[in-house]
């Protein structure tokens, strides 16, 4: 469902699975917290970004 989703959709973005994501889980910390550098801290960064920027160009308008 999620390949078929995403070949549909491929501007989506993307979180990439990773252990670091199922540690939040575990740690009840943001990936951010322990792993700053992670691809996928940097792929959550990424997401949210992209939420602000859309929220902000609604708000705005």
């Amino acid at each position: 469902m999620h390949l078929a989703a995403l070949e549909k959709n491929p501007q989506w973005p993307v979180i990439p699975m990773a252990s670091a994501i199922e540690t939040m889980s575990v740690r009840h910390e943001a990936v951010g917290a322990f792993a700053s550098r992670s691809p996928a801290a940097e792929a959550l960064s990424r997401l949210w970004a992209g939420i602000d920027r859309r929220l902000s160009h609604t708000l705005r308008a």
